[in-house]
């Protein structure tokens, strides 16, 4: 995962490159639908996908940047989290969840 300056747009974005024994076992056909099937999806708590594609053999693709603390990072540093932070954040997980199943995303 890359930080990264779209410059057409001067914003912030995150590259995700496929790891090789990731991307040498799946075709760029089945990137290509998964991806187009990703990109459709509309919700709240799903970042949106901005562009994919392969570069020197590499399969990648690129998500807006969100400022702030990982849900990592937030129960590294916090061990525990109060139980209504986790019910919300089990609530929209699964909403969002639910939205990629609705779209055809298993």
């Amino acid at each position: 995962m890359f930080l990264a300056v779209e410059t057409r747009f001067g914003r912030k974005v995150v590259i995700k490159v496929l790891p090789p024994d990731v991307s040498g076992a799946i075709s760029a056909e089945r990137f290509e639908r998964e991806i187009q099937l990703v990109a459709r999806l509309q919700h709240p708590h799903i970042l949106p996908l901005l562009t994919a594609g392969e570069a020197d053999g590499s399969l990648y693709y690129t998500m807006p940047f969100v400022q702030g603390e990982s849900l990592r990072e937030r129960i590294v540093r916090e061990k525990r989290l109060p139980l209504e932070d986790a019910f919300r954040i089990a609530s929209e997980v699964a909403d969002a969840l639910a939205c990629a199943h609705r779209d055809g995303v298993i």
